[in-house]
This record gives C-alpha cells, structure tokens and sequence, in this order.
C-alpha cells in the first residue's frame, strides 16, 4: 500500500466520512453503488443514520423499535443523542478543527486549569492527573496548538465541560 500509515488511512476515511454525513440516504446509497465510498464508510453512514433522528419507517424504524422493546423510549432517544454529539465531532475532524469546540478567550473565574505549556514542555495540573486519558491528551494538543515558547497556552475547563484556551502575554 505504499507508504500510507494507519493514521493517514484513518485520517483519510474521516473527512470522507464527514464529507458525507449531512448528505440523504439516497444521495450515500448512489455513492457507494458506484464506488465512490469505502464499504467501512458506507456501514458508518447507515449506523449514523438510522440513529441520527427518530425514524418512523423502514429499517431505522425496525431497529429503533427493537431497540425501545428491550430498553425502553428514553434509551433510544439518549441513543439518538449520543449519535448527534459523535456526528458534531467527526464533522469538525473533517473540517479540521478539534473535536470539541474551544473558546480562545480569557477563561471565566469559575473555570479550572487543566493544562499550562507550549510544545514538547506540558504541566497537567494535579487536579486533573487522574482525569480521562483522553482529557488530558485533548489538553496537551491545545497546549501544542495554541502555546508558544515565552506565550504558554493555559487549558481550562468549565463546570458545562466547555473549553477555553487563555494565551499568555
């Protein structure tokens, strides 16, 4: 395959895939009966689609259906959600922004810090030295992206888990 790693491919599949998560079902159908999208893909968009809304017909029906006969209604729709939140992210990856939105702005005082550096020098803050991995690695690209030597990046985090990033004089 070339020199192509497994973060390009992957990397790759994503903006094809948020380049054709807010088109019709017919529309991704026709793609990939031609060939234009991968089968991986193709999967995806159907998953997204049958739980990106309430469906009232159809395979997305019968599925949701199933789903509220074991769960109940209020677990479909924390289903349907959860899906609009993960399809929010990849259209930003795809777009080529972080994944969740960040404020580049002086934090509010009820913030706290998550993160202070720039580069390859990072502080996690003890507070949050036990936090998700995936906190912390989000904190740290921020310091990478935002931080500068002589301007470090400060990493908050509010109580609505909303980010700000505060950069330095």
């Amino acid at each position: 395959m070339g020199d192509t790693t497994m973060s390009e491919t992957t990397t790759q599949n994503g903006r094809a895939m948020a380049a054709i998560l807010h088109q019709s079902y017919d529309q991704v159908d026709y793609l990939w009966r031609q060939g234009r999208i991968s089968f991986t893909n193709w999967r995806l968009y159907k998953a997204f689609w049958t739980w990106g809304a309430p469906r009232f017909s159809g395979t997305g029906n019968l599925t949701q259906a199933a789903y509220a006969e074991k769960l109940g209604w209020d677990a479909v729709f924390r289903k349907i959600e959860r899906t609009r939140r993960l399809i929010q992210i990849i259209a930003r990856l795809g777009e080529g922004k972080t994944p969740w939105p960040v404020h580049v702005t002086p934090p509010p005082t009820t913030c706290r810090t998550i993160a202070y550096g720039h580069g390859a020098t990072v502080q996690i803050f003890e507070e949050f030295a036990d936090a998700r991995p995936s906190l912390i690695a989000f904190a740290t690209r921020l310091c990478h992206e935002y931080g500068k030597p002589g301007r470090p990046a400060m990493i908050c985090i509010d109580d609505d888990n909303e980010f700000y990033v505060g950069v330095g004089p």
